[in-house]
Protein backbone atom coordinates (compact mmCIF):
# COMPACT_ATOMS: atom_id res chain seq x y z
CA UNK A 1 0.00 0.00 0.00
CA UNK A 2 2.83 2.35 1.17
CA UNK A 3 4.61 1.79 -2.14
CA UNK A 4 1.29 2.38 -4.38
CA UNK A 5 1.04 5.82 -2.26
CA UNK A 6 4.86 6.55 -3.09
CA UNK A 7 4.66 5.48 -6.72
CA UNK A 8 1.10 7.65 -7.40
CA UNK A 9 2.87 10.84 -5.09
CA UNK A 10 5.95 10.38 -7.62
CA UNK A 11 3.94 10.67 -10.65
CA UNK A 12 1.87 13.65 -9.56
CA UNK A 13 4.94 15.19 -9.28
CA UNK A 14 6.82 14.39 -12.55
CA UNK A 15 3.65 15.58 -13.98
CA UNK A 16 3.38 18.95 -12.17
CA UNK A 17 7.08 19.41 -12.88
CA UNK A 18 7.13 18.72 -16.91
CA UNK A 19 3.70 20.96 -16.69
CA UNK A 20 5.97 23.70 -14.95
CA UNK A 21 9.05 23.22 -17.44
CA UNK A 22 6.43 23.70 -20.44
CA UNK A 23 5.44 27.07 -18.91
CA UNK A 24 8.63 28.52 -18.34
CA UNK A 25 9.59 27.23 -21.81
CA UNK A 26 6.30 29.04 -23.05
CA UNK A 27 7.06 32.73 -21.11
CA UNK A 28 11.08 32.29 -22.15
CA UNK A 29 9.94 32.13 -25.86
CA UNK A 30 7.40 34.88 -25.81
CA UNK A 31 10.66 37.34 -24.41
CA UNK A 32 12.26 40.09 -26.12
CA UNK A 33 16.01 40.22 -25.92
CA UNK A 34 18.67 42.86 -27.51
CA UNK A 35 18.46 41.55 -31.73
CA UNK A 36 14.33 41.97 -31.53
CA UNK A 37 14.63 45.47 -30.05
CA UNK A 38 17.16 46.67 -32.12
CA UNK A 39 15.68 45.68 -35.25
CA UNK A 40 12.20 47.31 -33.36
CA UNK A 41 13.62 50.51 -32.58
CA UNK A 42 15.93 50.38 -35.87
CA UNK A 43 12.53 50.07 -37.53
CA UNK A 44 10.73 52.77 -36.08
CA UNK A 45 13.03 55.39 -35.83
CA UNK A 46 13.77 56.43 -39.19
CA UNK A 47 10.55 55.29 -40.61
CA UNK A 48 8.81 58.16 -38.10
CA UNK A 49 11.43 60.45 -38.74
CA UNK A 50 10.48 60.25 -42.27
CA UNK A 51 6.74 61.01 -41.33
CA UNK A 52 7.36 63.85 -38.97
CA UNK A 53 9.45 65.62 -41.87
CA UNK A 54 6.13 65.21 -43.82
CA UNK A 55 3.72 66.08 -41.75
CA UNK A 56 4.43 67.36 -38.18
CA UNK A 57 1.29 66.35 -36.20
CA UNK A 58 2.36 62.59 -37.00
CA UNK A 59 4.34 63.09 -33.68
CA UNK A 60 2.18 61.82 -30.83
CA UNK A 61 4.53 60.27 -27.89
CA UNK A 62 1.51 59.22 -26.55
CA UNK A 63 1.15 56.54 -29.27
CA UNK A 64 4.66 55.71 -29.60
CA UNK A 65 4.99 58.11 -32.83
CA UNK A 66 8.18 59.48 -32.11
CA UNK A 67 11.88 58.94 -33.46
CA UNK A 68 13.53 58.44 -30.14
CA UNK A 69 15.94 55.04 -30.63
CA UNK A 70 16.55 54.45 -27.24
CA UNK A 71 12.95 55.24 -26.15
CA UNK A 72 11.65 52.39 -28.35
CA UNK A 73 14.03 49.81 -27.41
CA UNK A 74 13.59 50.50 -23.65
CA UNK A 75 10.34 50.05 -23.72
CA UNK A 76 10.45 46.41 -26.35
CA UNK A 77 12.64 45.47 -23.46
CA UNK A 78 10.01 45.74 -20.70
CA UNK A 79 7.41 44.17 -22.59
CA UNK A 80 6.34 40.93 -24.08
CA UNK A 81 7.88 39.75 -27.67
CA UNK A 82 3.76 39.56 -28.92
CA UNK A 83 3.28 42.97 -27.79
CA UNK A 84 6.30 44.62 -29.51
CA UNK A 85 5.06 42.47 -32.44
CA UNK A 86 2.03 44.08 -32.91
CA UNK A 87 2.94 47.45 -31.55
CA UNK A 88 5.52 47.69 -34.23
CA UNK A 89 2.48 47.42 -36.82
CA UNK A 90 0.55 49.29 -34.88
CA UNK A 91 2.68 52.48 -34.79
CA UNK A 92 2.94 51.56 -39.08
CA UNK A 93 -0.77 52.01 -39.14
CA UNK A 94 -0.88 55.48 -37.60
CA UNK A 95 2.27 57.00 -39.51
CA UNK A 96 0.26 55.69 -42.39
CA UNK A 97 -3.07 57.18 -41.56
CA UNK A 98 -1.07 60.54 -41.02
CA UNK A 99 0.85 60.84 -44.09
CA UNK A 100 -1.40 59.10 -46.30
CA UNK A 101 1.78 57.74 -47.23
CA UNK A 102 2.83 53.68 -47.92
CA UNK A 103 5.90 52.85 -45.77
CA UNK A 104 6.99 48.77 -45.40
CA UNK A 105 5.43 46.24 -43.41
CA UNK A 106 7.12 45.72 -39.87
CA UNK A 107 10.06 43.25 -40.23
CA UNK A 108 8.91 41.64 -36.93
CA UNK A 109 5.72 40.59 -38.38
CA UNK A 110 7.39 37.34 -39.86
CA UNK A 111 7.84 36.15 -36.71
CA UNK A 112 4.40 36.44 -35.52
CA UNK A 113 1.80 33.90 -35.95
CA UNK A 114 -1.22 35.09 -38.58
CA UNK A 115 -3.96 36.92 -36.79
CA UNK A 116 -7.29 35.29 -36.58
CA UNK A 117 -9.75 37.08 -38.66
CA UNK A 118 -11.91 39.16 -37.36
CA UNK A 119 -15.44 38.84 -39.03
CA UNK A 120 -16.94 42.43 -38.57
CA UNK A 121 -20.76 44.04 -40.09
CA UNK A 122 -20.39 44.76 -43.42
CA UNK A 123 -20.74 48.38 -44.03
CA UNK A 124 -24.46 48.88 -44.56
CA UNK A 125 -26.76 52.41 -44.60
CA UNK A 126 -30.37 52.92 -43.44
CA UNK A 127 -32.49 54.11 -46.24
CA UNK A 128 -36.02 55.67 -46.51
CA UNK A 129 -38.88 54.08 -49.08
CA UNK A 130 -41.99 55.50 -49.58
CA UNK A 131 -44.84 52.56 -50.51
CA UNK A 132 -47.71 52.76 -53.13
CA UNK A 133 -49.32 51.30 -50.25
CA UNK A 134 -49.00 54.12 -47.86
CA UNK A 135 -46.75 53.44 -45.73
CA UNK A 136 -42.91 55.31 -45.50
CA UNK A 137 -40.32 52.59 -43.92
CA UNK A 138 -36.86 53.19 -42.88
CA UNK A 139 -34.94 50.35 -43.26
CA UNK A 140 -31.84 48.33 -42.86
CA UNK A 141 -30.42 45.24 -44.15
CA UNK A 142 -27.67 43.87 -42.76
CA UNK A 143 -25.56 40.89 -44.72
CA UNK A 144 -23.77 39.60 -41.88
CA UNK A 145 -26.96 38.25 -41.25
CA UNK A 146 -29.53 35.69 -42.93
CA UNK A 147 -33.11 36.04 -44.00
CA UNK A 148 -35.58 35.52 -40.87
CA UNK A 149 -32.61 35.17 -38.73
CA UNK A 150 -32.43 39.46 -38.30
CA UNK A 151 -31.26 40.20 -42.08
CA UNK A 152 -33.55 43.17 -41.95
CA UNK A 153 -34.66 45.85 -39.38
CA UNK A 154 -36.91 48.37 -40.30
CA UNK A 155 -39.10 51.22 -39.03
CA UNK A 156 -42.90 51.54 -40.34
CA UNK A 157 -45.04 54.81 -40.36
CA UNK A 158 -48.20 55.53 -42.23
CA UNK A 159 -50.75 58.82 -42.08
CA UNK A 160 -52.92 58.68 -38.76
CA UNK A 161 -51.43 55.38 -37.64
CA UNK A 162 -49.04 54.52 -35.13
CA UNK A 163 -45.01 53.97 -35.84
CA UNK A 164 -43.52 50.26 -35.89
CA UNK A 165 -40.36 48.68 -35.31
CA UNK A 166 -40.41 45.60 -37.42
CA UNK A 167 -37.44 42.67 -37.33
CA UNK A 168 -37.65 39.59 -39.96
CA UNK A 169 -36.56 37.84 -36.59
CA UNK A 170 -39.04 35.32 -35.67
CA UNK A 171 -37.72 33.59 -33.08
CA UNK A 172 -37.87 36.92 -31.15
CA UNK A 173 -39.19 36.96 -27.65
CA UNK A 174 -42.43 38.38 -26.60
CA UNK A 175 -40.79 41.17 -24.70
CA UNK A 176 -37.23 42.30 -24.89
CA UNK A 177 -35.38 46.28 -23.66
CA UNK A 178 -34.13 47.32 -26.88
CA UNK A 179 -30.59 49.40 -26.27
CA UNK A 180 -29.73 52.73 -27.83
CA UNK A 181 -26.81 54.96 -26.76
CA UNK A 182 -27.08 53.49 -23.35
CA UNK A 183 -30.51 53.89 -22.98
CA UNK A 184 -33.29 50.48 -22.56
CA UNK A 185 -36.85 50.66 -23.91
CA UNK A 186 -39.21 47.64 -22.54
CA UNK A 187 -40.99 46.83 -26.08
CA UNK A 188 -43.88 44.05 -26.64
CA UNK A 189 -43.38 42.39 -29.93
CA UNK A 190 -46.25 40.75 -31.74
CA UNK A 191 -46.02 38.13 -34.54
CA UNK A 192 -47.34 38.74 -38.09
CA UNK A 193 -46.74 37.00 -41.31
CA UNK A 194 -42.97 36.50 -41.42
CA UNK A 195 -41.96 39.35 -39.12
CA UNK A 196 -42.16 40.29 -35.76
CA UNK A 197 -43.26 44.09 -34.91
CA UNK A 198 -43.80 46.30 -31.81
CA UNK A 199 -44.76 50.12 -32.00
CA UNK A 200 -42.56 52.76 -30.87
CA UNK A 201 -42.09 56.07 -29.62
CA UNK A 202 -40.46 59.40 -30.60
CA UNK A 203 -38.08 58.60 -27.89
CA UNK A 204 -36.66 55.76 -29.24
CA UNK A 205 -36.90 57.24 -32.90
CA UNK A 206 -34.75 60.44 -31.32
CA UNK A 207 -32.71 57.90 -29.64
CA UNK A 208 -31.74 56.06 -33.00
CA UNK A 209 -31.08 59.14 -34.76
CA UNK A 210 -28.47 60.28 -32.08
CA UNK A 211 -27.10 56.70 -31.68
CA UNK A 212 -24.61 54.52 -32.87
CA UNK A 213 -26.15 50.93 -32.75
CA UNK A 214 -29.03 49.54 -31.61
CA UNK A 215 -29.37 46.32 -29.93
CA UNK A 216 -32.61 44.56 -30.10
CA UNK A 217 -31.44 42.59 -27.44
CA UNK A 218 -33.75 38.71 -27.93
CA UNK A 219 -31.16 37.48 -24.73
CA UNK A 220 -29.63 34.53 -26.62
CA UNK A 221 -29.43 36.03 -29.83
CA UNK A 222 -26.70 38.91 -31.68
CA UNK A 223 -28.72 41.55 -33.03
CA UNK A 224 -26.97 44.51 -32.98
CA UNK A 225 -26.85 47.07 -35.93
CA UNK A 226 -25.36 49.79 -37.07
CA UNK A 227 -27.67 53.33 -36.99
CA UNK A 228 -25.29 54.67 -39.77
CA UNK A 229 -28.05 56.98 -42.15
CA UNK A 230 -30.97 56.17 -39.53
CA UNK A 231 -30.82 60.28 -38.43
CA UNK A 232 -31.63 61.17 -42.69
CA UNK A 233 -33.79 57.81 -43.21
CA UNK A 234 -36.19 58.27 -40.10
CA UNK A 235 -36.84 62.31 -40.88
CA UNK A 236 -37.40 61.33 -44.52
CA UNK A 237 -39.91 58.46 -42.86
CA UNK A 238 -41.56 60.65 -40.53
CA UNK A 239 -41.91 63.64 -42.93
CA UNK A 240 -43.63 61.09 -46.17
CA UNK A 241 -46.12 60.10 -43.33
CA UNK A 242 -47.05 63.57 -42.38
CA UNK A 243 -45.50 63.50 -38.77
CA UNK A 244 -42.20 65.53 -39.51
CA UNK A 245 -38.92 65.09 -37.59
CA UNK A 246 -38.43 64.23 -33.72
CA UNK A 247 -37.30 67.42 -32.40
CA UNK A 248 -33.60 66.42 -30.73
CA UNK A 249 -32.93 66.83 -27.52
CA UNK A 250 -31.51 70.29 -26.30
CA UNK A 251 -27.60 69.91 -26.61
CA UNK A 252 -25.27 72.41 -24.52
CA UNK A 253 -22.58 74.20 -26.58
CA UNK A 254 -19.37 72.45 -26.23
CA UNK A 255 -16.26 73.64 -27.36
CA UNK A 256 -15.05 71.64 -30.68
CA UNK A 257 -12.27 69.16 -30.34
CA UNK A 258 -10.80 67.16 -27.57
CA UNK A 259 -12.24 67.42 -23.69
CA UNK A 260 -11.09 66.15 -20.27
CA UNK A 261 -13.61 64.86 -17.81
CA UNK A 262 -13.69 63.36 -14.92
CA UNK A 263 -15.23 59.97 -13.58
CA UNK A 264 -14.87 56.17 -13.04
CA UNK A 265 -12.25 54.14 -14.67
CA UNK A 266 -11.30 50.29 -14.99
CA UNK A 267 -8.62 48.22 -17.10
CA UNK A 268 -8.88 44.56 -16.98
CA UNK A 269 -6.11 42.80 -18.92
CA UNK A 270 -6.04 39.10 -19.27
CA UNK A 271 -8.15 38.37 -16.23
CA UNK A 272 -5.80 40.91 -14.01
CA UNK A 273 -7.01 44.56 -12.96
CA UNK A 274 -4.55 47.21 -13.55
CA UNK A 275 -6.86 50.15 -13.15
CA UNK A 276 -10.50 50.38 -11.18
CA UNK A 277 -10.94 54.70 -9.90
CA UNK A 278 -14.43 55.32 -8.57
CA UNK A 279 -13.85 58.58 -9.22
CA UNK A 280 -11.67 61.43 -9.86
CA UNK A 281 -10.65 59.71 -13.12
CA UNK A 282 -9.07 61.64 -15.83
CA UNK A 283 -10.83 60.79 -19.04
CA UNK A 284 -9.55 62.04 -22.47
CA UNK A 285 -12.36 61.96 -24.78
CA UNK A 286 -12.05 63.09 -28.84
CA UNK A 287 -14.69 64.28 -31.22
CA UNK A 288 -14.87 60.90 -32.91
CA UNK A 289 -15.58 59.05 -29.59
CA UNK A 290 -12.07 57.86 -29.16
CA UNK A 291 -10.83 58.00 -25.37
CA UNK A 292 -8.07 57.39 -22.96
CA UNK A 293 -8.26 56.34 -19.43
CA UNK A 294 -6.26 57.35 -16.34
CA UNK A 295 -4.34 60.63 -17.97
CA UNK A 296 -4.76 63.97 -18.97
CA UNK A 297 -2.88 63.86 -22.22
CA UNK A 298 -1.29 66.83 -20.96
CA UNK A 299 -0.04 67.26 -16.95
CA UNK A 300 -1.60 63.55 -15.87
CA UNK A 301 -0.43 60.18 -16.54
CA UNK A 302 -1.32 57.51 -14.22
CA UNK A 303 0.39 53.82 -13.72
CA UNK A 304 -1.54 52.27 -16.20
CA UNK A 305 -2.92 53.88 -19.22
CA UNK A 306 -4.70 52.80 -21.98
CA UNK A 307 -7.12 54.00 -25.39
CA UNK A 308 -10.29 53.01 -27.07
CA UNK A 309 -11.33 53.67 -30.09
CA UNK A 310 -14.43 53.13 -32.01
CA UNK A 311 -14.58 52.00 -35.65
CA UNK A 312 -18.10 53.24 -36.00
CA UNK A 313 -19.95 50.07 -36.48
CA UNK A 314 -20.27 48.97 -33.19
CA UNK A 315 -16.76 47.58 -32.92
CA UNK A 316 -13.46 49.15 -31.42
CA UNK A 317 -9.60 48.44 -31.12
CA UNK A 318 -7.89 49.00 -27.74
CA UNK A 319 -4.43 49.85 -26.94
CA UNK A 320 -2.27 50.31 -23.44
CA UNK A 321 0.81 50.70 -22.11
CA UNK A 322 1.40 47.58 -20.78
CA UNK A 323 4.16 48.29 -17.98
CA UNK A 324 3.49 50.53 -15.48
CA UNK A 325 4.52 54.01 -15.97
CA UNK A 326 5.39 53.64 -19.37
CA UNK A 327 4.36 56.97 -21.43
CA UNK A 328 3.56 54.84 -25.06
CA UNK A 329 -0.41 53.23 -24.93
CA UNK A 330 1.30 51.43 -28.24
CA UNK A 331 0.52 48.05 -26.91
CA UNK A 332 -2.43 46.15 -28.95
CA UNK A 333 -5.44 44.49 -27.02
CA UNK A 334 -7.29 44.08 -29.59
CA UNK A 335 -9.60 44.79 -32.47
CA UNK A 336 -12.57 43.09 -31.52
CA UNK A 337 -14.03 45.41 -28.64
CA UNK A 338 -17.91 45.26 -28.45
CA UNK A 339 -19.59 48.27 -25.96
CA UNK A 340 -21.47 46.49 -23.48
CA UNK A 341 -23.17 48.68 -20.18
CA UNK A 342 -21.64 51.47 -17.64
CA UNK A 343 -19.21 52.94 -20.57
CA UNK A 344 -17.32 49.48 -20.95
CA UNK A 345 -15.79 47.95 -23.94
CA UNK A 346 -14.82 44.30 -24.08
CA UNK A 347 -13.31 41.31 -25.87
CA UNK A 348 -12.29 38.11 -24.74
CA UNK A 349 -8.59 39.93 -23.45
CA UNK A 350 -9.71 43.35 -21.93
CA UNK A 351 -11.91 45.68 -20.55
CA UNK A 352 -11.89 49.22 -21.04
CA UNK A 353 -14.23 51.43 -18.66
CA UNK A 354 -15.04 54.97 -18.83
CA UNK A 355 -17.94 56.87 -17.56
CA UNK A 356 -19.06 60.16 -15.58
Amino acid sequence: MISLFKKSLYTALSLAMISLGASQAEAQGNRTDAGLCQQYAGFLRPMVNKAIQMNSRCLDWDRGVHDVYQMHYDWCMNNNRDTVIGAASHVRDLVVQCTGNWFPESPLNVAAPAPAQIHRPAAAKWRFESHVTGSCTAELRDPSKQDYFGNLIRLEASRGGPIYLISDFTGADVYSDVRVGGKTFRQNWEHESDVVKTPVGMDLLSAMKRGNEIDLNFYTHDLRYSLSGSSAAIDQMLQCAGMGAPKPAPKPAAARGPKVIYGSCKLIVDGVQYVNIAQGCPIWMDTDGTFWINTDRANFMGDYIAELRPSGNGWGDGHWNGQAGSTHAQAPLGEDFRMGNGGCWSNRRATICAAR
